[in-house]
């Protein structure tokens, strides 16, 4: 049994596997809580397990599932995708036009309507996109275009969707392709080994971090550990080198709902000082003193510290801000 809750509701994604004498099939069941109402059910016949994919919004559903055919000497992938908000929760089947594919990965646009698909066959890989039409309470899938790429694993969306990366991780080498689905084109493609990608919270910038791992397949000597920003098309803007490197965090950016009246002095100061938020800020994590030998935390508040001091603005040391002539 696994289960996966709402980003947004009160409905968690509940699936039952068959039992042991399969008399019983499969199934999905969208309930709503706390009144325990089922909202939906899909049965799959010939299912032992499935994954589930929420979009960020609630909106849709991905139900990933493998089925036999009756003599389980084939396995056949296919998503489900329940259309959550919309009255009664339609349902549709989704395939890829190859039945013969294996999925590799699935991923949602934050807040978006499109989705991305790595399949494979053989040796070939490929990347689909593919974007949701809604039409008298049914929707359908339209596909926008198909990539290949020369080894895949994950998809990054930005988080303000459009742009998308498509990474090969950890276990092998491959391509780092930078990719806008507006415009349907190929941004960048940079030869990389990565072991975690982590976009900004506003979507300008992506980092690429390396931290040496028994998973990768490359030899110590070339394999640089650290930390690479990108711009969200594909240029290398920075990077920092760095032995025994572990971990890698952007700043949070807090909604204004949430902000206390200690951000709220920070902001006056910030406004006193003719700082850009939306583009001087932006950039605070990974700039810095890379010699630092503390923990992450303190190396984060030094890095505030240079890029500010530099600029001649002004520094954060623990929360306080002050102004350097």
């Amino acid at each position: 049994m696994d289960f996966c809750w709402s980003p947004t509701d009160p409905v968690i994604a509940l699936f039952v596997p068959t039992d042991a004498d399969e008399m019983q099939p499969a199934r999905v069941s969208l309930i709503h809580v706390p009144n325990k109402e089922e909202l939906k059910k899909k049965n799959l016949n010939g299912v032992r397990d499935c994954k589930m994919f929420w979009q960020s919004n609630g909106e849709y559903l991905a139900v990933l599932f493998n089925q036999f055919n009756g003599t389980r000497s084939t396995n056949y992938q296919r998503f489900a995708i329940f259309g959550i908000k919309d009255p009664g929760i339609p349902l549709e089947d989704f395939e890829l036009e190859n039945e013969n594919d294996m999925i590799i990965a699935f991923s949602w646009e934050p807040k978006g309507q499109r989705f991305a698909v790595i399949h494979a066959l053989d040796q070939r890989q490929n990347v689909s996109f593919y974007s949701v039409i809604k039409s008298h309470n049914r929707f359908q899938f339209s596909k926008l275009v198909t990539l290949e790429v020369e080894q895949a694993g994950s998809l990054h969306w930005s988080p303000a969707g459009r742009f998308i990366l498509v990474a090969a991780m950890r276990g092998c080498g491959g391509d780092l392709i930078f990719y806008d689905v507006d415009a349907l084109a190929t941004l960048a493609i940079e030869r990389f080994v990565a072991t975690n990608i982590e976009w900004s919270p506003t979507g300008r910038y992506v980092a690429t971090i390396r931290t040496l791992s028994d998973e990768l397949d490359v030899r110590q000597e070339e394999f640089q550990e650290g930390v690479m920003i990108w711009s969200f098309f594909g240029v290398l803007l920075y990077q920092i080198p760095r032995r025994h490197f572990t971990q890698f965090w952007w700043r949070p950016r807090p909604s204004p709902s949430s902000c206390t009246q200690e951000m709220q002095d920070v902001l006056e100061v910030v406004n006193e000082l003719d700082i850009d938020l939306d583009n001087d800020l932006d950039n605070v994590i990974f700039f810095g003193d890379v010699d630092n030998e503390d923990t992450s935390f303190h190396i984060i508040y030094r890095a505030t510290f240079h890029l500010e001091s530099t600029r001649g603005l002004g520094s954060v040391v623990d929360r306080d801000w002050t102004y350097d002539e």
